[in-house]
């Protein structure tokens, strides 16, 4: 049953990391102290079309309550039990779970007897689906499963929040990289030092906020025997 001190443990947990791998490795380790649950697989279907699937991640507990976990398999998998679980986009419990010899799937649930599934959301569909098996039935109840879907929710969050935080890391670099080329022109183009002419000597400093900046400048003898100086600063225009 669930309890204040094990959910409050679980979210202590589950505050200290973003790994999705982590994350799924303390779900599974709380839903095995529920019920007698042993393994743990996280689909996806986003970019996909029915009834294709992946096995984005796959935990299965071990002696002593370890837990091993695996990434998925890159090529999506389609058809059988699994896909249609995760299209019907519904909370579903199996048991007992029988396995056809003709399964997509039956490598991944042979030697379970039983099978609890629950949705994940993003933007009001279902995207994702975490499946618990176990060796045994087990009357799960429906709090219980309303606390498990809750809980696991927040591994499809933090999933795409790494991804999100990925994405902005490649930006960042990508956009570090186009302003150090700017830097490197703008460089180019300011006027290198020179000697003391027409009895004046020139001394310059030129520091940008990071990489480039939006001035310049130069200064030198004008054909007309004049010394010029000129400092030139980039606005925006507003609209």
């Amino acid at each position: 049953m669930w309890d204040i001190e094990s959910t409050a443990s679980l979210l202590r947990g589950m505050s200290n990391t973003s790994d999705p791998r982590e994350l799924l490795r303390l779900f599974l380790a709380h839903a095995q102290s529920l019920f007698n649950v042993q393994r743990a697989i996280v689909l996806s279907r986003d970019g996909l079309e029915h009834p294709q699937f992946r096995v984005v991640l796959s935990a299965e507990c071990g002696e002593r309550r370890s837990s091993t976990i695996t990434d998925g398999s890159e090529i999506a998998a389609a058809g059988g039990l699994l896909a249609d679980l995760l299209y019907a986009g519904q909370f579903r419990r199996v048991a007992p779970l029988v396995v056809s010899s003709e399964e997509p799937s039956r490598a991944l649930l042979r030697d379970y007897r039983s099978l609890v599934a629950f949705p994940l959301f993003d933007h009001g569909e279902c995207t994702s689906m975490v499946v618990l098996l176990g060796p045994s039935d087990h009357d799960c109840s429906a709090q219980e499963l309303c606390g498990l879907a809750i809980m696991g929710s927040l591994l499809q969050r933090a999933d795409r929040a790494e991804s999100l935080a990925k994405q902005l890391e490649a930006t960042c670099r990508t956009l570090n990289t186009e302003l150090a080329a700017a830097a490197n022109v703008q460089r180019w183009l300011l006027p290198p030092p020179s000697p003391p002419s027409s009895g004046v000597s020139i001394a310059s400093s030129y520091r940008t906020a990071q990489h480039s900046g939006g001035d310049y400048y130069d200064a030198g003898e004008l054909p007309d025997g004049h010394f010029g100086v000129m400092i030139a600063d980039v606005r925006p225009r507003l609209c």
